[in-house]
């Protein structure tokens, strides 16, 4: 028996479309035997749109950070931040946290051989303080890398802070077009289905890269 299930999308007829499977299905782990979903539609909804511009992206309005989290403005305005979030739903496990801090080490130390006399870079990392090695005590000690499993202010808030010189996410959308709206350059590191979508997107536009194409995330 397979584990996973194919999901079929039925069409109108005149489409001349039917039982189309969608691949991301088998990435997102259909398990039950024998379950059709059936999508209805309509003409309206296959009308084409003059002026996407209109619509997309949409991302939510957010206050400023200082309105929000004065203590976080602050820190970011004292110098260029790279700003970690891998979304809600992934939770690091201490190897993959210990392997992000010696990169994130190396960066912050080849920074400092071009910017000795300006000033810092600084990372804003969205992860729980018990997963981090000795890797970056210094740097937290210092207070250039602040990590917080919560952040009070917006994603959006955050990137339009004007201190924010990367964002390095897992590649959802609202975390791509956060970041494309906000002009900031991305590093994604995509875990699953469409992640890898926009992977492939910032690389093709030139806004960002896929920082690793041999590990998830």
């Amino acid at each position: 028996m397979e584990v996973l299930k194919r999901l079929l999308l039925f069409t109108n007829s005149d489409f001349g479309q039917a039982n189309v499977v969608l691949a991301t299905a088998h990435e997102l782990g259909i398990a039950c035997e024998d379950v059709e979903i059936r999508i209805a539609s309509f003409q309206d909804l296959r009308s084409g749109v003059d002026d996407a511009s209109r619509f997309i992206p949409i991302i939510r309005a957010a206050p400023p950070t200082r309105e929000v989290d004065a203590g976080l403005a602050e820190w970011l305005s004292q110098g260029s931040t790279i700003y970690v979030n891998l979304g809600t739903h992934h939770k690091s496990n201490p190897t993959e946290a210990h392997q992000m801090s010696k990169a994130f080490r190396k960066v912050l130390e080849h920074a400092d051989t071009l910017h000795s006399a300006g000033k810092p870079l600084q990372i804003l990392w969205k992860l729980g303080r018990a997963l981090v090695t000795d890797e970056l005590q210094a740097y937290i000690k210092s207070d250039r890398v602040r990590l917080t499993d919560w952040l009070v202010a917006e994603p959006k808030s955050v990137l339009g802070s004007q201190s924010i010189v990367c964002s390095v996410s897992h590649g959802g959308a609202n975390s791509f077009y956060e970041a494309l709206c906000s002009g900031i350059p991305q590093a994604l590191l995509p875990a699953w289905t469409d992640c890898y979508d926009f992977a492939n997107r910032v690389e093709l536009l030139g806004i960002g890269l896929w920082a690793n194409k041999e590990a998830k995330p």
